[in-house]
């Protein structure tokens, strides 16, 4: 493989504070079991394609599959912690 830029968006649900901290105590809950729990779609989403070369439509085994990509898990985890978190206001 060559290195290659991409950017989606994510839909996931927004935990409340203390079910989010429950979940990520968990240590049998692996981090893509998490994401595929809160996760409901995804826009802009360019690294799974069918075989038509157009992109694939949301689906658990699609969410699955992209999970599978070196890295991505963690990347999602590190988005959604930060949206999900409050924030300082000027």
């Amino acid at each position: 493989g060559k290195a290659e830029s991409f950017k989606f968006t994510l839909t996931c649900r927004r935990l409340p504070g203390d079910d989010l901290r429950k979940q990520l105590g968990r240590e049998d809950l692996p981090v893509n079991s998490f994401l595929a729990d809160i996760t409901t779609g995804w826009s802009g989403q360019q690294l799974l394609l069918e075989d038509d070369g157009t992109p694939s439509i949301f689906s658990a085994e699609a969410f699955d599959d992209l999970l599978s990509v070196a890295g991505v898990p963690g990347l999602c985890l590190a988005a959604y912690m930060k949206e999900v978190v409050a924030k300082e206001k000027n």
